[in-house]
């Protein structure tokens, strides 16, 4: 059975990072954003990009991610991604 509504249980942090960085997504599914972003707009920005790098992790997962070569559609473009993707 499935749900009637959508639940997100990525985990979120907020901490100061370097100039430059307003976020990561990290490949233990959680997400860290720059404490300084002030602005509930970029804020939902940042997320929403974050977002699209943990549901390409799950995804290299599911797929051949241990055959070390994957291939992806993401914003309507094919991205060939080797095993240093993975493990950077």
């Amino acid at each position: 059975i499935k749900a009637p509504y959508k639940i997100d249980n990525t985990p979120r942090y907020e901490k100061k990072e370097e100039p430059g960085v307003l976020g990561r997504a990290n490949k233990n599914g959680t997400i860290v954003m720059n404490m300084d972003i002030t602005d509930p707009e970029q804020r939902k920005e940042v997320d929403d990009h974050e977002l699209v790098h943990i549901e390409q992790f799950k995804d290299f997962e599911k797929s051949d991610g241990n055959k070390g070569l994957n291939y992806k559609k993401w914003k309507n473009k094919i991205q060939r991604n080797l095993e240093s993707w993975r493990t950077s």
